[in-house]
C-alpha cells in the first residue's frame, strides 16, 4: 500500500484497463518507432513505482534512469502531461508530491524536498541544457544509489553543497543529446558506474498525430493495480537484476492479470 499524508493519492484498483487504453490511443497516434517508446515508458513508470520496494530487498537492483531525448515536436511532452502525470495521480500528486518537475530546482531546501521526502516516480520534462545542469544534483543522487553524498559546489556551479538521499525512480525529457549531457552536465565522466545507470532512448523526429489532442485518453492512476501486482508477484519482483529485467517480469504478470480478468 501507500502511504499519503496529503490525502491526494487514487489508491483504487483500476485493473488493467487504463493501460489497455493508453496503449490503443498510442498505437492510433504515434509513429511505430516512437509509439514504441511511449509504451516503454509507460511501462518504466509502472516499475518505478515499484522500485524503491525492490530496491528494498535487492541491494544490487540497478534502478536505472531513463533517459529521452529527441530534437521536439515527437509528443514527449504529451506523453507526460496527459499519461505518465494522470497515471501517476494528476496535477494534486504533481503539486504535492512533485512527481512531475518541469525545468529546473531553484534551492537547497526544493532539492532536500523534492528527494527526501518521498519514494513516488519522479519525471522532470522540458529539460534543455540550462536545467540538466541546474538538476545535475539530483542526477548525481540518483547514480550513486542508496548511499547519502555530497556535491561539490564549485564544481558544479550550483553555489550549493547538498547531502541527501534519492530512492525515487527517475525518467527524463529533453533534447540534449546524451553525450553532451555527460560532456558539459556530468564534466566529462568516465565512471562506467555512472554511465551504465542510464538508458538512453532516441525517439524518432516524427510528429505526433494532431487529432490525438482531440481524443485524449482518460487515465486513472496506477496506485492500485501496482499494489496489486506486488502482493501477487513479489516474490519474483525482487529477484530482478535491473529495470529491464523488472519491466519483462511485470509484463509476464500484466498479461496473466489480462487472462484473470477476461
Amino acid at each position: 500500500g501507500f502511504i499519503d499524508p496529503h490525502g491526494v493519492l487514487d489508491t483504487s484498483d483500476y485493473g488493467v484497463s487504463t493501460l489497455l487504453k493508453v496503449y490503443e490511443w498510442v498505437r492510433k497516434y504515434y509513429p511505430d518507432t516512437n509509439a514504441r517508446w511511449v509504451w516503454f515508458n509507460v511501462l518504466a513508470a509502472l516499475a518505478k513505482v515499484l522500485t524503491p520496494q525492490v530496491r528494498l530487498y535487492n541491494k544490487t537492483f540497478n534502478d536505472m534512469i531513463i533517459y529521452n531525448v529527441g530534437s521536439g515536436g515527437e509528443g514527449k511532452s504529451t506523453l507526460v502531461r496527459y499519461v505518465l502525470a494522470q497515471l501517476l495521480g494528476g496535477d494534486d500528486a504533481k503539486e504535492q508530491y512533485h512527481t512531475v518537475l518541469d525545468g529546473s530546482i531553484r534551492t537547497e531546501a526544493q532539492l532536500r524536498n523534492l528527494l527526501s521526502l518521498n519514494r513516488l516516480p519522479l519525471i522532470l520534462d522540458e529539460q534543455n541544457k540550462d536545467a540538466l545542469k541546474k538538476n545535475v544534483g539530483v542526477f548525481i543522487s540518483a547514480t550513486v544509489g542508496m548511499g547519502t553524498i555530497g556535491v561539490h559546489a564549485a564544481k558544479y556551479g550550483h553555489g550549493i553543497a547538498v547531502r541527501f538521499k534519492n530512492l525515487r525512480g527517475m525518467i527524463v525529457f529533453t533534447n540534449v543529446p546524451f553525450d553532451t549531457f555527460l560532456g558539459e552536465v556530468m564534466e566529462e565522466t568516465s565512471d562506467f558506474a555512472i554511465i551504465r545507470r542510464f538508458v538512453v532512448v532516441q525517439w524518432d523526429p516524427e510528429p505526433i498525430n494532431k487529432k490525438a489532442f482531440r481524443d485524449l485518453p482518460t487515465v486513472e492512476p496506477i496506485y492500485g493495480f501496482a499494489a496489486r501486482l506486488w502482493r501477487e508477484y513479489k516474490d519474483i519482483l525482487i529477484e530482478t537484476s535491473d529495470l529491464f529485467d523488472l519491466i519483462g517480469k511485470l509484463t509476464a504478470a500484466i498479461a496473466r492479470e489480462i487472462a484473470k480478468e477476461n
